[in-house]
C-alpha cells in the first residue's frame, strides 16, 4: 500500500503539484505562524519556515510522513511575501517591473515514526516584463496576486507579466517538486 504524505499546507497550488506527480497526500493546515525575518538569509529562512510548518504537525500525526514547503520572492535584499491588500500588490508589482527577482523555495520532510528528516532549498530566477500601470491595475483587479508571494503567480494570469524564467518552474509555483520527488523514495514513498 502506498504511503500517504501529510502535506502541511492547504495551498491549492501545492496540492495540485502533488496530485500532478501522483504523490498520495492528505492536506492539513499547519499551526505555525510564519514570520518573515528580513535579517535572515532567504535560503535559511524558507528552510526554517518549512521545517516549522512540518514540526507543527509532528505531534498531531505520530507515525506519519510530513511534507512542508515555503516560498519567498527576493528582489535585491528585500523579501516579498504575500501582499494581502490591493495597494501593497500594486506597490510590489511596480517595484519589480522590468527586474530580475528570484523565487526561493524550501521544503522539509519529517518521518515522525523514525525521526528521520530532510530539508532542501531551490532557487529560480524570474525576469519580469516592463508591463504598464494599466496592466498592473488589471491584474490586481483579478485578486490573484493578493495571496501570492511577490504579488504574482507564474501559473496564472501573472504569467503575462513575466518575460522568462531560469530554473525550475515548479519552484516558482511553490514547491521544488523535482527535488521533493527525488527525496521521497528515501522515506518509502513511491513517486512513479
Amino acid at each position: 500500500m502506498p504511503r500517504t504524505v501529510i502535506l502541511a499546507s492547504t495551498s491549492p497550488r501545492r496540492k495540485a503539484l502533488l496530485s500532478l506527480w501522483g504523490i498520495p497526500y492528505r492536506a492539513v493546515s499547519p499551526s505555525f505562524e510564519e514570520v518573515i525575518d528580513e535579517s535572515v538569509e532567504p535560503r535559511t529562512l524558507v528552510r526554517r519556515l518549512a521545517r516549522g510548518k512540518a514540526l507543527s504537525l509532528a505531534r498531531r500525526y505520530p507515525r506519519h510522513l510530513i511534507l512542508a514547503a515555503d516560498t519567498v520572492i527576493v528582489y535585491g535584499r528585500r523579501l516579498l511575501g504575500k501582499p494581502e491588500t490591493p495597494a501593497r500588490a500594486r506597490e510590489m508589482l511596480r517595484m519589480i517591473r522590468g527586474a530580475c527577482v528570484s523565487s526561493v523555495s524550501g521544503f522539509a520532510i519529517i518521518d515522525t515514526a523514525s525521526g528521520k528528516s530532510y530539508s532542501g532549498v531551490e532557487e529560480t530566477l524570474i525576469y519580469m516584463r516592463r508591463y504598464s500601470h494599466a496592466e498592473i491595475d488589471a491584474y490586481v483587479r483579478t485578486k490573484e496576486p493578493l495571496d501570492l508571494a511577490g504579488a504574482f503567480g507564474v501559473q496564472g494570469k501573472g504569467s503575462l507579466l513575466i518575460d522568462r524564467i531560469e530554473g525550475d518552474f515548479y519552484t516558482v509555483v511553490g514547491m521544488p517538486v523535482r527535488s521533493v520527488a527525488r527525496v521521497l523514495p528515501r522515506f518509502g514513498v513511491r513517486v512513479w
